[in-house]
């Protein structure tokens, strides 16, 4: 926290105010009055905490010192407790018969407590913006006002960041969108020779792939086409092991199907080729298929 302090007090040459002896009173008499209003926060807290807990007897002792501390803040204020106005009863009332009350009478004055204080706090801003004020206002300002430029900024930098990222790897995933469509028609086209000549589709067992969840895993996973109508068969650009994210093929002879399945994004697939989307699996998958085959 101090080395930031003195980052942004160095780059922004922001002066560190220099403080009369009056002005330093005054400080500290603001820092004294900042310490006691955390205190009682923290205390009037646990206070309640306590009796929630029903540990009634320690909640009452701790509300008789919270009682104390808020009439040491009172004067510290250089105000007295009718300054809290009519509607509201002074710390010093609440306190007395504290020890007697029921527990109902307890939770009202716990409750009373909390409306004191808030008036006290009310009561220390009002009392350190026109009696305490000094310097190091326009300090706490300066810097405060850096760190928000600086959030800001920071801010700006890391949207720019991750946009640049997000950016990278669509346009690395439509790249490799448009190599899968390169090498399905590749593969499609030695299909079409293939039936030419044969009068039938390559038989596959199942979903054929180098890798694959539903038939058989081969480097010849259309089976056929090599060596006399390709050299050899692709493999999915992304080079994942995952069984499910693969080129893969399947055809009973008649009909066939030959998709990339689940790849990273077919967006771009989809708006320049939307006849290659799978009528069946929508963006999971796009490819070539017979008509028979359109279900599969």
């Amino acid at each position: 926290m101090l080395s930031t302090k003195l980052f942004i007090l160095r780059v922004f040459k922001i002066k560190y105010p220099v403080l009369s002896s009056s002005d330093t009173e005054k400080e500290s008499e603001r820092m004294k009055i900042k310490t006691q209003i955390e205190a009682c926060r923290s205390r009037l807290e646990s206070v309640r905490n306590l009796f929630d807990d029903e540990k009634f007897d320690d909640s009452r002792l701790l509300l008789e010192r919270f009682l104390d501390n808020c009439r040491e803040l009172i004067k510290l204020l250089s105000a007295d407790e009718k300054t809290l106005g009519k509607t509201l009863q002074s710390p010093q009332t609440l306190k007395e018969n504290l020890e007697t009350q029921t527990t109902d009478a307890l939770y009202q004055t716990i409750e009373m407590s909390g409306k004191v204080f808030k008036k006290i706090e009310r009561l220390s801003k009002v009392h350190v913006k026109s009696k305490l004020k000094n310097p190091m206002d326009r300090f706490r300002s300066q810097l405060l006002l850096v760190k928000f430029i600086l959030i800001i900024l920071l801010a700006v930098i890391m949207s720019a960041v991750f946009y640049s990222g997000y950016k990278f790897l669509a346009d690395a995933g439509n790249r490799r969108d448009i190599k899968r469509v390169q090498d399905l028609t590749e593969i499609n086209n030695a299909l079409q020779s293939y039936k030419n000549k044969t009068g039938e589709y390559p038989k596959s067992e199942g979903w054929n792939g180098t890798k694959t969840c539903w038939g058989k895993a081969s480097s010849d996973w259309v089976p056929g086409l090599i060596p006399q109508y390709l050299p050899s068969l692709p493999v999915d650009p992304s080079h994942k092991k995952n069984c499910d994210k693969q080129y893969v093929y399947n055809s009973d002879g008649t009909d066939y199907k030959l998709i990339s399945h689940n790849p990273e994004t077919c967006e771009a697939i989809k708006t320049k080729y939307p006849n290659l989307i799978d009528p069946k699996r929508d963006c999971w998958a796009f490819g070539y298929w017979s008509a028979g085959a359109k279900d599969w």
